[in-house]
């Protein structure tokens, strides 16, 4: 019933010409707004990988939608990168999650259920791309050194807080207090590494630093 139903999906993406029309109509309704550009590329990515080859979702994006990156000042390298990972991660996500369905087979598991953890665990992977565009580092370029440094550094803290935010677990197990603090940290972090303002990395690992001595106090006292 499962490869039934996602016959059914990749036949209606593929037969209505939807892999062609969806990224044109994304660059349209874009504009010059970059964030909502690699936003809605993302998406794109990811609902053309349902119902093509990883590598022929790629080819899509990065022939409509990376050259409208590109326009609006991203690295010609950086741009197809990001198409290129979203474009896989279709094996992560629900409803498909190709990946997921053949874990859940073996495990006897719920494949819902086994997607949507995979997805939950694999969240870093959601922001990796993001990082890539904003964080030169990342592709070795060193221009300004100190600029790269701390875009690596924040990054890494970003993986940890989401991480342990989502999955629950740091050096125990999480409350909704210190996972609220421990995503509101790598989500400032993720602001900073946007709009480069000085403020949000202060606050950001603040806020995870609060969450780690929550969790040492708490691992003390077991």
């Amino acid at each position: 019933m499962t490869c039934a139903t996602l016959g059914i999906i990749v036949a209606t993406i593929t037969g209505t010409g939807l892999g062609i029309k969806l990224p044109v109509a994304v660059g349209g309704l874009c504009g010059q707004n970059l964030l909502l550009l690699l936003l809605m590329t993302a998406v794109v990515a990811i609902i053309l990988g349902i119902g093509l080859p990883a590598s022929a979702s790629y080819l899509v994006v990065a022939i409509v939608l990376a050259p409208l990156l590109i326009k609006l000042g991203v690295e010609l390298l950086p741009a197809h990168l990001f198409a290129f990972y979203f474009a896989n991660f279709s094996y992560l996500t629900p409803p498909v999650a190709i990946a997921a369905l053949f874990g859940a087979q073996l495990a006897g598991a719920s494949y819902i259920r086994t997607g949507l953890e995979s997805a939950k665990v694999g969240v870093a992977g959601f922001v990796l791309p993001f990082m890539i565009i904003w964080s030169p580092g990342f592709l070795g370029d060193y221009s300004n050194p100190v600029v790269s440094v701390i875009g690596l550094l924040v990054c890494i803290l970003v993986f940890i807080g989401l991480q342990a935010g989502f999955v629950g677990y740091l050096l125990t197990n999480l409350n909704l207090a210190e996972r609220i603090l421990m995503l509101a940290g790598s989500a400032l972090l993720m602001t900073y590494l946007y709009t480069r303002d000085i403020s949000w990395i202060i606050v950001g690992p603040g806020l995870l630093a609060v969450g780690l001595l929550c969790q040492v106090v708490k691992k003390r006292r077991r």
